[in-house]
């Protein structure tokens, strides 16, 4: 068959009417299409065949063909006289306008936007290069991310090796502003979608902090894994962006990204977590992603270590780049460890179990702490684990093992957590058995004993508990924790506190509560009913301090960076810092 050819045209108000000729077809009696329900680095079933409307084929001689829908994802076909079909002219609309699912599947407003084929119809089983020409309306420009396509054009024709190529190359809509950095030979593209307050006067500076981010990665892998490479921002705070791609990323960084020292820090956390994943992911690429269907999917067990690894480094490069105190990191790793071990489910639940079951275990439902486990935390505090391991009885570190895994596996057939083992156990004999533990058994983390191993000690004591977990901002409950006390109270997810001891109930005056009394009476809400009861706080083990001991050298001087040289004996850790983009709400 001849080359699939995409005809795109974007209207003012962001829907995308669409052509598609196939043309050349071998004769067979009907055609079968498919929409994806899978995007590659986002590993949930979506339905983004919902925003395709009005879909129409006609034949090569002319005549009207039937489209027939089959199943979720696809449709077949046919010409009504049951002709064999030598050509098919299909036409159809695609809205992108739900910005829940704009590094998806794109989002388009009026003034422009990104566009991605998700949702566009794809002849089932075509491996072969598409042709795209799209129109992107007076004033507006296209811009291909990561690829050298010379200046932005109000019409581009674009061809790419595969129609999941295309699925990887955000194209971009509108007037952005661009940014332009030579960054150790390598091209970086900054695509800012639309401006924000202070852009005029910060995003110079800003800009050079990712610069300082890229050359942090470098210096790891000693060389980038592409010649040009493209940041597609947006300050939107509708969007919701962090999602890599081969040769560039989509990320969203808040309105006020550029004037307020934490939403900048994020925005910081989030760019180095994605450009981490042009190397760990996109290049050392697991076994179950390897020709993954665009329906059905592809499964891992290490996705603890392709987003595990990869948070990990989040917090370390940002050390290496001079934008983030070392301290820091150690605050976010007794937090994590705190927050993951208080699941009911990390007493049960492999980090392995967890990858292979994937997006059901950073996602926020009634009832995930009791029965999921998130792979990003997890792996993060193996990988720290791992990492003191290393450097505190094998003489080398996360850093050297993890690049050579990643020569020796970059571009091959895949990996899989058995892999990794192998390859840790043969750079540092027994630590690939201790990993394997690690991940493969449940309740096995140690992060206190991993700090001590580095010469910080850790204190612990006693803190109420009655095992609960607010919906942000509110007192109504997004969590019930199994075995605890709310738990056997008969509180379940949705109830809201309305009063504690007779006092109307602010989420202040509950965790205040908690910590001091060691019986309370709470009036909650449930639906349209009100119910008295009596909740009878827990204790449980919690890290409340970290300091510097004496025997703090080298091997932590060298995880945690220059600036830890000037930590003293005796001298305390801030814990106040809990960096999750997966929600932060405090354990009760």
């Amino acid at each position: 068959m001849g080359v699939p050819l995409y005809r795109v045209r974007i209207d003012r108000q962001g829907a995308v009417r669409f052509t598609l000729d196939l043309h050349e077809l071998e004769g067979a009696p009907s055609l079968d299409l498919e929409v994806s329900t899978w995007v590659a680095g986002a590993y949930a079933f979506l339905r983004y065949g919902r925003d395709l409307f009005d879909l129409r084929a006609v034949g090569a001689s002319g005549e009207e063909l039937v489209v027939e829908r089959q199943g979720l994802s696809g449709f077949q076909v046919r010409s009504p006289a049951g002709a064999p079909i030598e050509g098919v002219f299909l036409s159809g609309t695609v809205q992108a306008r739900d910005a829940a699912w704009g590094e998806l599947a794109g989002v388009l407003r009026d003034d422009g936007g990104i566009l991605l084929p998700t949702a566009f119809p794809v002849l089932r089983g075509y491996q072969g290069p598409v042709d795209v020409l799209v129109e992107a309306g007076e004033g507006r420009q296209v811009l291909v991310a990561g690829v050298s396509q010379g200046s932005p054009a109000e019409a581009r024709a674009l061809r790419f090796e595969t129609f999941d190529a295309w699925l990887d190359t955000p194209l971009v809509i509108g007037s952005p502003t661009v940014l332009v950095r030579e960054v150790r030979g390598c091209r970086f593209e900054h695509v800012f979608c639309q401006k924000s307050i202070g852009f005029e006067t910060e995003v110079e500076g800003f800009v050079d902090e990712l610069v300082r981010i890229a050359e942090s990665c470098h210096d790891l892998f000693g060389a980038f894994p592409f010649e040009r490479y493209t940041w597609v921002i947006s300050f939107d705070p509708r969007d919701h962006w962090g999602l890599e791609h081969k040769h560039g990323t989509m990320i969203a960084i808040g309105e006020d990204a550029l004037i307020d020292e934490e939403q900048r820090f994020a925005a910081h956390r989030v760019a180095a977590h994605e450009l981490f994943h042009s190397w760990n992911v996109w290049r050392l690429r697991p076994s179950g992603f390897l020709g993954a269907s665009r329906t059905e999917g592809g499964f891992t067990d290490a996705l603890w270590l392709c987003e595990g690894v990869t948070r990990y480094y989040e917090f370390l490069l940002l050390v290496r780049a001079g934008l983030m105190d070392p301290a820091r990191v150690v605050e976010n790793v007794v937090a994590f460890a705190k927050h993951h071990i208080a699941r009911p489910a990390y007493a049960h639940t492999t980090l392995v179990d967890s990858s292979l079951a994937t997006f059901l275990n950073h996602t926020r439902w009634a009832g995930a702490w009791n029965a999921t486990l998130d792979y990003y935390d997890g792996g993060m505090l193996v990988a720290f684990e791992l990492d003191a391991l290393l450097r505190t009885r094998h003489a080398t570190s996360l850093d050297e093992v993890f690049v050579a895994f990643y020569r020796a596996f970059e571009e091959k057939p895949g990996f899989d957590t058995a892999a990794f083992e192998r390859f840790v156990n043969e750079r540092a004999p027994g630590a690939g058995e201790w990993l394997a533990r690690k991940v493969r058994q449940a309740g096995t983390l140690d992060v206190a004993g991993a700090l001590q191993s580095l010469g910080l000690e850790v204190e612990r004591k006693p803190r109420a508990r009655v095992g609960v977990v607010f919906e942000k901002g509110s007192l109504a409950l997004g969590q019930v924790l199994e075995g605890g006390a709310a738990y056997e109270a008969g509180l379940a997810p949705g109830d809201e506190i309305v009063s504690i001891d007779g006092y109307r109930a602010t989420p202040k005056a509950f965790g205040w509560a908690v910590q001091r009394a060691q019986m309370l009476r709470v009036v909650i809400k449930r639906g349209h009913r009100f119910r008295d009861l009596e909740l009878r706080s827990r204790y449980v083990d919690e890290v409340t301090g970290v300091r510097v001991g004496p025997s703090f050298g080298a091997a932590g001087r060298s995880l945690f960076g220059e600036k830890s040289a000037a930590w003293v004996e005796g001298q305390r850790l801030p814990l106040t810092h809990y960096d999750n983009f997966h929600g932060t709400e405090p354990i009760h």
